[in-house]
This record gives C-alpha cells, structure tokens and sequence, in this order.
C-alpha cells in the first residue's frame, strides 16, 4: 500500500520558475503545445491515519488522456498553434520510483525541448503535464496528485494540471498556476482497483473526468496568454446543492442529456431516478409523472423529452384533513435530491455506441 502511495505521489513534478511572459507569447510568432500528461488514472483514498490510505494506478483504462486534453486545447485557443502528443516525441511527464522528483525539468530534458522547438520553428514551447497539491480539503496535508478519483469524506473526479513554457530562442523556463478541479461523483463508489468499478461507474467517472478537463484546459490556455477569452466563474446552469462537494444538479427544471446517450437510455435514467428516491411513478402519452408522499406533503413531477432535454415540471401540495390537496410551492430539497439522482443515472447510462 505504501509503496502505491508513494507511486502515485511521484506523479507531481514541482517546478519553481519564473511566472510566464505573457506579454511576448501572445506577441510570438508561433508557438507549439504538447501535451506530456503521463496516460495513467489515479485513485486515492484518505484514511483517517497514514495507515488507512490506499491507492491505485490504471494503465489500461482505454481513456486516452492526452487525446482529451488535446482536443480541449485545440477548442480552445485563440490562435494558431502547433499540437503535439507528448507520447509520439518522448515526453511524458510521468512517475519517479518511490519518491518526488523536485527537478524532473533538469539539464537532459530542458536540452530536449528546446531541440525540439527549434527543429519546429517555434518560438515558444508549452508543456501541459500532471503535478500535485497539498490537498483538496481543507486543514488537510496529504498531498494528492495527478488525474483520477479521489475520496476522503466523499467521492470526486479531480484533476490537477500545469504548464512549463519553453523559451526556444533564450533556453529558459517559466511556469503557470496550478489548475485543480473536483467535482463530487454521483453514484461511484471507491474501490480498490479499476478493474472493480462497474462499467456504469467507469463512465459516470470518465464522463465527469471529461467535464473536468474541458474546464481546466482554457483556465489553464489563459494563464499562458493563449485563451483570451476565459473568465473565472462557475459553470452555466449549474449550482451545488448544500455542501460544494456534493454533485451538481441543473439550476432549473431543464436536464441536458450528455452525447452519445439514446432517448431510451435517458428515459431508463428517468425511471431509475425516481425509483432511487421512492416516488410512485405512471406512464403514458410520452410522460413519466412521479408522485412522492410523506405525511401531510405530497410532490408531483411530470417529466416529458423535448430535443437532447428532460424537461420536469414539479408541483407541491399540502394534503389537507378532508384528503383534498392544496397546491403550494414546490419542495425544493426532494425536487434537488430528484434531479441529483436522474443525472447520476445519465452519467451512467450505457453510449448509444456502445462506449
């Protein structure tokens, strides 16, 4: 156990260069990216002593890491740049044996770099790769590092990145912020190893994971003058329920189907969501009406499909001494909780091409 742990610390590469010339990247006359993520999931679970701490690492997941970063890098630059895929010019950022590597950019690969800059013509080069944080808890010190599932008091897709940028005329470094992301997994429970995840949970994961880096990566553009448009603010139509590490549900009463799920997949989800929360449901001219009770409260939901939406309509009543109802505002807590577990039933519904 130690000795994944320590693995998976390895992951972070700390740099201490300079911040990045913004200023003369944006004025450069070309520029190449690579991105040098070593391909690798993580998962780490923090016990409540060193001794109950446990990990893992996946080689073979089939998510091909770079391929995503690379495809948020390319939707997200303001200008033309050069990609690359770490991996096809050996570059990838990845594990030391059983310890930090405070100086992973030494002599041998600065030298690399810059080679390979100049035989690309470019002026800078920007390395995009995985590195570490302290933790994403607060009053916590157990450092956590790389791109993978993370749990502590609860479950969350995270990922942690950095760029190192290159001056191919000059040979210097410079560094960005580090970019961190957690976003609370609904319906993934940790497990000791990849292989034991269902195939529902391995693509509710891989589908937040995605959500992540598509986050990150313009954050992460604009702190190295190549996204000029990004601002900090949360993400659209989205609020955390409670506590910020719960999952997120939508705003309003509008549920976007993720790509790739089928209408019938999504209805499946719909049906699972109001079963997991114990509402009576019926069916019937295209819509699922859920009706939940508790003393003298009673929910209703109509849900009907419209595009790649699920659009719910939720009504409150109070149920008076005669039995009749009377209507009143709509019980947001079991409206949240309702909506919470039909995304995480979407995140885990199968890809209508079967991935």
């Amino acid at each position: 156990m130690v000795k994944s742990i320590l693995a998976i610390v390895a992951l972070a590469f700390l740099t201490d260069f300079p911040p990045p010339p913004v200023k003369s990247i944006k004025a450069a006359k070309s520029i190449a990216v690579v991105s040098a993520v070593d391909p690798i999931l993580v998962g780490q679970k923090e016990g409540v002593t060193i001794f109950s701490h446990d990990s893992w690492i996946e080689e073979n997941s089939g998510f091909d890491l770079n391929a995503a970063i690379l495809g948020a890098i390319k939707a997200s630059l303001n200008r033309e740049v050069k990609l690359v895929a770490g991996k096809d010019v050996g570059v990838v950022i990845g594990r030391s044996v059983g310890r930090i590597d405070s100086d992973v950019f030494d002599e041998k690969l600065k030298s690399k770099l810059v080679g390979l800059g100049r035989d690309w013509g470019v002026d800078y080069l920007v390395v995009v790769y995985s590195t570490q944080i302290d933790n994403f808890t607060p009053g916590k010190t157990w450092p956590v590092a790389g791109i993978g599932h993370f749990f502590s008091h609860f479950d969350c897709a995270y990922c942690i990145l950095q760029a190192t940028i290159v001056d191919c005329r000059k040979g210097t470094l410079s560094s960005s912020d580090i970019v961190k992301r957690e976003r609370a997994l609904a319906g993934v429970d940790w497990h000791f190893n990849w292989n034991e995840y269902t195939p529902g949970e391995q693509r509710a994961f891989l589908r937040v994971l995605t959500m992540l880096l598509n986050e990150s990566v313009p954050e992460l553009l604009a702190s190295v003058g190549l996204n000029d448009t990004w601002k900090p603010a949360p993400p659209p139509s989205f609020r955390w329920i409670n506590d910020p590490r719960k999952p997120l549900v939508p705003e309003g009463n509008e549920i976007v189907i993720p790509d790739g799920v089928s209408r019938e997949s999504a209805h499946d989800a719909v049906v699972a969501g109001f079963k997991e929360r114990e509402w009576t449901i019926t069916e019937g001219d295209g819509r699922i009406v859920g009706v939940h009770r508790s003393k003298k409260k009673e929910a209703r939901c109509t849900v009907t499909f419209a595009d790649r939406k699920i659009i719910l309509v939720p009504e409150g009543y109070k149920i008076q001494a005669d039995g009749n109802l009377a209507p009143v505002a709509v019980y947001q807590g079991w409206h949240d909780n309702l909506k919470e577990s039909i995304v995480g039933a979407l995140f885990q519904a199968p890809a209508s091409d079967g991935h």
